[in-house]
């Protein structure tokens, strides 16, 4: 009887020791994540070249590219970015899509996004500069890891405040001319619906949408190891 208790109370202590050791690994993980959210925009920059340039594929084809160049500016950071698509049918451009933007940055803080795109040639534009009651500070052009925790953003595209879920997916092994990287995979849902690519630094490798007709879109980082 007294071997059945111990034998009680020793199950029972490591169902608690699982517990609380889980909850304590639960605890390093969600402070890991949250010390890697707390990377700041100009750091995060730091770990891209100083040009990065993505594959544009609609349909598995080349249709175009995408640019994202970072400097320095005064007390912050600048991020241009430029979209080139052109579809073609028999050889004969039957689409064309163009669209730049910038950002400002200072103190690890948006301060400043401005837009333009020309979409067969209906033009957008759009800008939007955050105060202190707002709660949007990420807009949708993704080199920015930390909008992962974000549920609202500026959408550069319609010049509208995007209501969204991001979760995680899973980790994937990314190819691309004879390269491999190690990546997770995230899901936006909600006011957008697309995936989204970060590697093992925090680095936005590639993004996957479906467009207007159905057809499946994507930017891939190229090269996708982004050496400089």
């Amino acid at each position: 009887m007294n071997l059945l208790k111990l034998l009680h109370k020793s199950t029972t202590a490591l169902v608690l020791l699982g517990i609380v050791s889980g909850m304590f690994f639960s605890a390093l993980s969600a402070q890991a994540q949250a010390q890697a959210q707390e990377t700041s925009a100009e750091e995060l920059a730091k770990r891209y070249p100083q040009a990065v340039e993505y594959t544009i594929r609609r349909k598995g084809k080349k249709v175009g590219t995408h640019t994202v160049a970072f400097s320095n500016i005064d007390n912050g950071l600048r991020v241009d970015v430029e979209s080139k698509i052109t579809v073609t049918i028999l050889k004969v451009p039957v689409f064309k899509f163009r669209y730049t933007a910038f950002e400002q940055w200072q103190n690890g803080a948006l301060i400043n996004v401005e837009a333009k795109t020309n979409s067969g040639g209906d033009i957008t534009n759009a800008s939007f500069t955050p105060d202190a009651s707002d709660a949007i500070a990420f807009s949708s052009n993704h080199w920015n890891v930390n909008v992962l925790g974000a549920s609202k953003i500026f959408n550069t595209l319609t010049g509208n405040i995007s209501d969204v879920s991001i979760d995680l997916v899973g980790n994937e092994t990314l190819e691309e001319n004879n390269l491999a990287v190690s990546a997770k995979r995230y899901r936006y849902t909600g006011d957008i619906q697309a995936d989204v690519w970060y590697d093992q630094n925090n680095r936005w490798v590639k993004l996957q949408f479906k467009g207007e007709d159905g057809s499946v879109i994507s930017y891939t980082a190229n090269p996708l190891n982004l050496a400089p």
